[in-house]
C-alpha cells in the first residue's frame, strides 16, 4: 500500500458507508460448535481444512452482567481453531467465577490490576499465539456460530492480508439495530479524519504488532485510533475490506469521556505525518466542514420533530415525553447522544 502521504488526494475517493436494517441473531447453539470449519479454494473444486488460528482477546472490568453472553457467542463458534483469551482487571463482582464456569473455552485467563484499557490489551497480544488477534468487548458479542468460520476462509483466500475489517451491528439501549459499513481501504484515511474503523470487526496479523508496535499507552481513549492510523500508513501493510456482520456491538449512548477523546483523536491527527501536507490540511477542513453541515440539518430536523409534538394541545405530559423519544429513536446515534446529553445537564 502507497504511503498516504505520497498520494494525490484524488485517489482517496468521498466517503461511502451505510446503515441497513439488522436482524438479531437467533440463540446461539452450544451444543452444535463442533462442526468442522472448512473452505473451498475456488479453483480446485475439493475442500480443505482452514487452519488459520484467530486469537479473541477479551479485555473486562466489573462486566460480569454482559461477559456471558460474550463468552457464549465464542464457545459456539464452528471454526475450531480458536484461542480465548480473557484479561480482566481485578474485577468484583464475579467475573472469575463466571470464567470458571467457561473454562473448558477459554484459553488464558488473567486477573488483576492493569493500567488501563490500552494496557489490558497489549498484556492479551503478549500473550497471543494465533495467525491473526481480535477484540471482542466484553458487552459485545460475535453476530452468529459461523463468524470465525466465514473469517477464517476469507484470510485463508487471502494469505498476503495483514490487517483486515468488516462490518458491526450496532444495537442502542432502546433496541435498535443497524449495520455499520465501513468504507474500503482505499478510503479509510478520508474516513479517519471525522471517523474510526471498528476495532470489534478488525483482524490483525499478530506478528504487524511487531512491526508497527503495540497500542501507545499515552493515549488512554483513542490509542486504537492511533494504531490505525499506523496500519494506513505502512507501505508493507497489506489490507483488505471484508463485507461480512462480524459482532453486535453494544453503545451505551453517551459517553462520558467525549472531550477527553476529542483531544486525544485532535492530538493524534496533528502529530500524524499522513495529514502533514498542505492537500491533506485543506482536506481535513473541508472533512470537517461536510460534516459539521450534516449535524447541523440533521440537528434542525430533530428539534422541529420535538416542536411539533409540543404543539399538540390534547398531548399529555407523559405522551410528549413518548414523542420525544419516538422522534430521538428515529435520529442518528450521535444526534440522540447530544440531545440527552443536553438534558441532563438542563
Amino acid at each position: 500500500m502507497t504511503p498516504p502521504s505520497a498520494l494525490s488526494l484524488a485517489t482517496w475517493r468521498s466517503l461511502r458507508w451505510t446503515h441497513a436494517a439488522a436482524s438479531v441473531p437467533a440463540r446461539l447453539d452450544l451444543a452444535n460448535s463442533c462442526a468442522k470449519s472448512r473452505y473451498t479454494p475456488p479453483l480446485l473444486g475439493r475442500q480443505v481444512v482452514v487452519t488459520i488460528r484467530i486469537t479473541i482477546i477479551t479485555v473486562t472490568r466489573n462486566a460480569a452482567a454482559h461477559l456471558e453472553k460474550c463468552i457464549q457467542s465464542v464457545a459456539a463458534q464452528t471454526h475450531l481453531a480458536c484461542e480465548y483469551i480473557i484479561i480482566d482487571g481485578a474485577s468484583t463482582d464475579g467475573t472469575s467465577a463466571l470464567v470458571e464456569r467457561y473454562q473448558a473455552f477459554v484459553a488464558q485467563f488473567v486477573s488483576e490490576p492493569d493500567d488501563g484499557l490500552y494496557h489490558a490489551m497489549n498484556k492479551g497480544i503478549a500473550r497471543a499465539t494465533g495467525d491473526y488477534v481480535f477484540f471482542l468487548g466484553a458487552d459485545d458479542y460475535l453476530y452468529d456460530r459461523d463468524v470465525m468460520h466465514d473469517v477464517a476462509r476469507f484470510l485463508a483466500a487471502h494469505p498476503e492480508v495483514d490487517f483486515a475489517y468488516g462490518n458491526i451491528a450496532v444495537r442502542s439501549a432502546n433496541g435498535r439495530e443497524s449495520v455499520f459499513r465501513p468504507p474500503p481501504p482505499d478510503e479509510a484515511l478520508r474516513f479517519l479524519v471525522c471517523g474510526c474503523l471498528p476495532h470489534q470487526a478488525s483482524f490483525a496479523r499478530r506478528d504487524i504488532f511487531e512491526r508497527l508496535g503495540p497500542f501507545d499507552l499515552r493515549y488512554k481513549i483513542a490509542a486504537d485510533y492511533d494504531w490505525f492510523l499506523r496500519v494506513l500508513a505502512s507501505p508493507e501493510s497489506q489490507i483488505r475490506y471484508f463485507d461480512r456482520v462480524v459482532t453486535s456491538y453494544f453503545v451505551d449512548g453517551l459517553s462520558n469521556d467525549l472531550a477527553r477523546s476529542q483531544a486525544e483523536v485532535f492530538a493524534i491527527q496533528n502529530a500524524f505525518p499522513g495529514y502533514q501536507t498542505e492537500e491533506w490540511r485543506l482536506a481535513r477542513i473541508a472533512e470537517y466542514q461536510r460534516n459539521l453541515t450534516h449535524y447541523r440539518i440533521e440537528l434542525q430536523k430533530a428539534e422541529g420533530r420535538l416542536r411539533e409534538a409540543n404543539r399538540r394541545p390534547t398531548v399529555t405530559v407523559m405522551l410528549r415525553r413518548r414523542l420525544a423519544s419516538t422522534a430521538l429513536a428515529h435520529s442518528p446515534h450521535w444526534l440522540a447522544n447530544c440531545v440527552r446529553a443536553l438534558r441532563s445537564r438542563a
